[in-house]
């Protein structure tokens, strides 16, 4: 697990200095439809199994939670300004809201759709919140897990904000059970558990996907750390998704007076001296 304060490694002492990476655009403009990740992660767990036939309200519920820790947007405003880097994934972005949120969660899905109150509502929606912050800590952006209690961020570094295989886990997941029953209609067999199926698949997938992005991220952090760099002062060192795939990632090295940023591929030999210097 990688530690930040809110001025280190992602802003680069400043914000100019970062926005010339591609990885600035996308925290900038993608933050603005990753909640449909967040939405579809969530539906998924209200359909593995956790809520039953007489939990009414859990697709609603685990929806909703997926996403409530973004309620900051209230006072943040939109992805884009100076206010939204500084104040998003603030304090309902941390462990101590989880209980909170959930309880909040559950109460809108009762009051709109008289949901079920029981404990596998709970259950689904601090599920539901919990995605969110497990699926913000893997990316460039980062999170204040331990607020109000410490103000340090907490990344990943294994994903975009945006990841397109991430989304290919979930649309496949949310349609196949939808072609697999209009199949079994037309034939007048019985419909089975391709939902329940199908959602569990998408969390495992999501598992492994991840899973396999935190050891490439650990590798590609290990072989930028190998080599000496000048300066009085031991630099930082951060690793972040360059493109699709798991063996292409872009290095930056935050020295005393210095920026290296460079392309690392796993594969082959990382040379930082055939980077960019600022």
């Amino acid at each position: 697990m990688y530690v930040y304060e809110p001025r280190g490694i992602l802003f680069l002492s400043s914000v100019k200095k970062f926005e010339s990476f591609p990885e600035f655009a996308t925290m900038r403009e993608g933050a603005r439809v990753d909640n449909l990740t967040h939405t579809l992660t969530g539906l998924m767990i209200s359909r593995c199994g956790i809520s039953d036939s007489k939990t009414r309200g859990a697709a609603l519920t685990a929806m909703i939670a997926a996403n409530a820790p973004d309620v900051d947007v209230l006072w943040s405003g939109l992805p884009g300004g100076s206010s939204y880097f500084e104040y998003h994934r603030g304090i309902t972005h941390s462990f101590v809201m989880v209980p909170i949120l959930a309880a909040a969660c559950c109460a809108i899905a009762k009051y709109t759709r008289q949901a079920s109150m029981n404990v596998r509502l709970f259950a689904v929606a601090i599920l539901g919140v919990l995605s969110h912050l497990l699926l913000d800590w893997t990316n460039v952006y980062g999170i204040r897990l331990l607020l109000p209690f410490s103000s340090k961020w907490y990344r990943g570094d294994m994903t975009e904000i945006i990841d397109p295989i991430i989304l290919a886990i979930l649309f496949l997941s949310l349609f196949a059970p939808m072609l697999a029953n209009l199949v079994v209609g037309e034939i007048g067999a019985k419909k089975g558990t391709a939902t329940l199926t199908w959602a569990r698949f998408a969390l495992v997938a999501l598992l492994g996907y991840e899973s396999a992005r935190f050891v490439a991220h650990a590798r590609a952090l290990a072989m930028i750390q190998s080599h000496l760099y000048g300066g009085s002062v031991e630099p930082r060192f951060t690793v972040v998704p360059a493109r699709l795939g798991l063996l292409t990632w872009r290095g930056i090295v935050e020295g005393e007076d210095y920026v290296v940023t460079s392309l690392v591929d796993i594969p082959g030999e990382y040379n930082p001296a055939d980077g960019h210097v600022d």
